[in-house]
C-alpha cells in the first residue's frame, strides 16, 4: 500500500515537520523505489511476482527467474515480524567492484536492496539468528541472505516512511506529540503499522508474532502499558496480542529493560540473542 505524493507530503507536514526543524521531506521517489523493494520481497511469500503492476525498479526482480517463476518454489508464510523505525538515509554510493551486475554498495544498508551491502546490526543479526549466509561480498550474496530470511518467515517493517536521521531528542517529541501513536494504529493514517500487516494478512502464518528492532526510546514507548498503545488486531491474530507486553529480564537488553520484545542490547542496535529471546 503506497502513499500517494499528497498524503506522504501531508503526514510529513502535520506529523513531522513541527518536531523536525530544518530538515527537509526526504525524496517521495526514493520511498517509492523502497516500496518497490520490500514489494519484491513479498513476493517471495505470495509466489508470484508483481513487478508488471508497479515502478520499474533499477535492477530485474531478484527472487525470480526470468520467465517468471520463483526461485523458491514453495512460498513460505510470514511469522516473525520485526518492526524497525525508520529506513537509513542514503549516502553517496560506493560502488563495489568485481561483483556482476547490479553493482555493490559498500556505503547504504537498506535491508530490502540487494545493492547496499553496508554492515549493519539491522540485518546482521537477523541473519546470524535464523542462520543465513553473509550479505557480502556482491549483491548475489545478499539476494541469498535475503531469501533465505524469508524461508525462514522473516519481515522486517520500519514503522516510518521517511529516510532521516532521527535523534533521542526527536525520538521523545515525537512520542510526546502522538506520532508514534499515528503510525501504530491510528486508522486516519494510511500508512498505519496495523493496516499494513492486514494488507498481507493473507501471507501470515496461523502462529505470527512481532519484536521490536526499533531504538530503545521508540520501541519502550509503545510497549509501556502508560502509554496505552493497544495490540494490534489482525487477522490472524497470531500469538503478537498475548505474546506483545511479554518480560523476560536480560542484563544485555539497553537499560537492563525486562521488556522481552526489545532486542535493542547495550550498543544500541539489535543483537542476535535478543532477537532469539524475544520470540521464545
Amino acid at each position: 500500500m503506497y502513499l500517494t505524493y499528497d498524503e506522504y507530503k501531508d503526514l510529513w507536514n502535520s506529523a513531522f515537520a513541527p518536531h523536525c526543524v530544518g530538515l527537509e521531506i526526504p525524496s517521495y521517489t526514493d520511498y517509492l523505489q523502497r516500496e518497490g523493494m520490500l514489494d519484491d520481497y513479498l513476493d517471495i511469500f505470495s509466489g508470484q511476482s508483481s513487478r508488471n503492476t508497479r515502478l520499474a525498479m533499477p535492477y530485474d526482480h531478484p527472487f525470480f527467474e526470468p520467465d517468471g517463476s520463483p526461485k523458491i518454489e514453495k512460498p513460505p508464510c510470514i511469522r516473525y515480524i520485526l518492526i524497525g523505525e525508520a529506513p537509513p538515509v542514503n549516502r553517496t554510493p560506493k560502488l563495489v567492484k568485481g561483483c556482476s551486475n547490479p553493482d555493490g554498495d559498500s556505503a547504504n544498508s537498506y535491508f530490502y536492496d540487494i545493492r547496499h551491502l553496508k554492515q549493519t546490526n539491522w540485518l546482521s543479526s537477523p541473519r546470524l539468528n535464523w542462520g543465513c549466509p553473509h550479505y557480502k561480498p556482491c549483491p548475489d550474496n545478499k539476494i541469498k541472505c535475503l531469501s533465505c530470511l524469508a524461508a525462514n518467515g522473516v519481515l522486517l517493517l520500519d514503522l516510518y516512511p521517511y529516510a532521516i536521521q532521527i535523534s533521542t531528542s526527536i525520538r521523545k517529541r515525537l512520542n510526546s506529540a502522538g506520532t508514534t501513536s499515528m503510525f501504530w494504529n491510528n486508522g486516519v493514517n494510511p500508512y498505519n503499522l496495523s493496516a499494513r500487516i492486514n494488507s498481507v494478512g493473507n501471507l501470515l502464518c496461523k502462529e505470527w508474532d512481532l519484536s521490536f528492532v526499533a531504538p530503545y526510546v521508540t520501541a519502550e514507548f509503545i510497549i509501556n502499558p502508560i502509554n496505552r498503545f493497544q495490540p494490534l488486531k489482525t487477522i490472524p491474530a497470531g500469538l503478537h496480542s498475548a505474546s506483545f507486553r511479554n518480560t523476560n529480564p536480560n542484563e544485555t537488553r539497553m537499560q537492563k529493560s525486562d521488556w522481552q520484545k526489545i532486542t535493542i542490547c547495550g550498543g544500541g542496535g539489535p543483537s542476535q540473542y535478543l532477537i532469539k529471546d524475544s520470540f521464545i
